[in-house]
């Protein structure tokens, strides 16, 4: 399980290592994502989901990732009212430029900011797929 604070920071609990290693210094120069319903479900009136991307970074030997501000990846367009069923929307973020010592724990992380007034009751399941384009520096 992983666990999103306030501070934006994620930490990994022991039993859920999804992160990578980077084996060489690398330069992250694009990021890719596509976001996917499973189900159909409805928002709430005046509810609008922004489902987004971002890279996480942690030194070797600690499980909490600091965000990397320059890889939030949000979708376009967000999704409100009644989502039907497999609603993919895609994005990317390229010339990022960015290096990355080999040995960085790099996490990528899926989440959703929320616009408007009302309350979300309900869980809402997207699936995030994508990539990242690396070269070694």
């Amino acid at each position: 399980m992983t666990t999103l604070a306030a501070n934006g920071t994620v930490t990994l609990a022991k039993e859920n290592q999804d992160a990578l290693s980077l084996p060489f210094d690398a330069v992250v120069e694009s990021i890719y994502m596509t976001v996917n319903t499973y189900v159909s479900f409805t928002f709430p009136a005046g509810i609008t989901v922004y489902p987004f991307l971002q890279l996480y970074t942690a030194a070797a030997g600690t499980n909490i990732f600091f965000p990397i501000s320059a890889t939030k990846l949000p979708l376009p367009t967000g999704y409100g009212g009644t989502v039907p069923a497999n609603t993919p929307q895609a994005a990317s973020v390229q010339q990022l430029d960015l290096p990355l010592a080999a040995g960085t724990r790099l996490l990528i992380g899926g989440h959703m900011e929320i616009t408007g007034a009302g309350t979300l009751a309900h869980s809402y399941y997207f699936y995030f797929t994508g990539g990242i384009a690396l070269r070694q520096a």
